[in-house]
């Protein structure tokens, strides 16, 4: 979750929604993953078929320097929960924290495709107050 804007910055994140309400007592995770699948519907030419279930849609691991997935996988094997409200980490970590990285950016519609190449523009510790890191996932079961 991003206590910021999304899609280009057209759109205000559902969590700001929740920092306006509850100050610094909000605690905004971001929830990175390497590798696994995730339940969404689909969009086909700009329109979601509500009348289908979500689908499942797989990720794969994607090794790019500028992805914080990649970054954070490089750094610990497993998974991990990071605060940033720390005042004080390593300069390194700080400046990596302070600059345009990217996180895969999809929702409850995702585009049939272009789900494996949805990457945000984010600065970590501007938009976050912590990261939890998992490796790989699965995708939810739907009740009922």
């Amino acid at each position: 979750m991003t206590t910021g804007r999304h899609s280009a910055g057209t759109i205000r994140a559902m969590d700001s929604y929740l920092r306006n309400r509850h100050g610094d007592t909000y605690y905004a995770p971001a929830a990175p993953f390497g590798r696994g699948e995730f339940l969404a519907r689909r969009s086909r030419f700009g329109r979601t078929r509500l009348d289908r279930p979500p689908v499942v849609h797989r990720i794969p691991f994607a090794a790019n320097e500028l992805l914080v997935e990649a970054t954070v996988e490089a750094a610990h094997a497993g998974p991990f929960l990071v605060d940033l409200r720390d005042p004080t980490p390593p300069d390194p970590v700080a400046a990596w924290l302070q600059r345009q990285s990217y996180l895969r950016g999809f929702g409850a519609v995702v585009g049939r495709f272009t789900h494996k190449t949805a990457f945000t523009a984010t600065v970590l510790a501007e938009a976050f107050d912590g990261i939890a890191y998992l490796p790989e996932v699965v995708g939810s079961t739907p009740l009922g």
